[in-house]
């Protein structure tokens, strides 16, 4: 009796935590398709358009630097 007690304890609990799964699934279903098809939309166009144009320029400034050193490592062995 008693295990059949405990092995219906368990398969409950299993049960709630497939339960909780689904809603949580559920629920980031629902932020993807309000972040998509919402007007948050022009909210995350704008934030990636911001961070496209920060790597731009990091990658800028990077080609840039190394540029310099290399100048200024072919002119010290000019000297």
């Amino acid at each position: 009796m008693r295990e059949k007690i405990l092995e219906q304890l368990k398969e409950e609990e299993k049960e709630q935590r497939q339960e909780k799964y689904e809603e949580k699934l559920e629920d980031a279903v629902k932020e993807i398709s309000q972040l998509v098809f919402g007007e948050r939309w022009k909210e995350i166009e704008g934030r990636v358009e911001d961070i496209m144009n920060m790597v731009q320029k990091m990658a800028f400034t990077e080609g840039y630097i190394y540029a310099i050193a290399t100048l200024e490592e072919g002119i010290a062995h000019m000297v």
